[in-house]
């Protein structure tokens, strides 16, 4: 629904601004065809993940808490990266132990059980090092606009 909205009102900005008109009629094909899409999908599926919202959020915090625990047994290096869906079944929750859990949910709590402080440190370094450095020249870095 969300993405219709968007699709329609960028289609319509382009439709009135002079030498994007194509563009934006191409846009408002794509807005057609979204709306069709989600019409045949129904209104029902996607406001019922509301209704139960609560509860999903209740399990995915149990999953972030249990992948923590993970993460305090290997703290240093971790179970590796891309293994937490083998090493995580020890850690389930007696209420989750029928459920096959390979996401803790909660990304960094994921990467910290899998990488350990060493390979979140990199994680960190890295990123740090890529966010404080502009690009190009030195002076900052820009974001290209239309000239019209």
């Amino acid at each position: 629904m969300g993405a219709a909205g968007g699709l329609l009102c960028m289609g319509m900005l382009f439709v009135f601004r002079k030498g994007h008109r194509k563009q934006g009629l191409i846009v408002l094909f794509l807005f057609l065809l979204t709306s069709v899409y989600a019409l045949r999908m129904g209104v029902e599926q996607p406001l019922e993940r509301f209704r139960t919202f609560d509860a999903s959020f209740e399990v995915r915090a149990r999953y972030a808490q249990r992948a923590y625990h993970l993460f305090e047994d290997f703290k240093l290096m971790g179970v590796g990266v891309g293994n937490f869906r083998y090493a995580y079944p020890k850690y389930q929750a007696p209420e989750d132990t029928k459920a096959f859990i390979d996401q803790a949910h909660h990304d960094y709590v994921q990467f910290l059980a899998e990488a350990g402080i060493v390979g979140f440190s990199i994680l960190s370094l890295v990123s740090s090092i890529t966010w404080s450095k502009p690009a190009g020249s030195g002076e900052g870095a820009t974001i290209p606009l239309p000239s019209h």
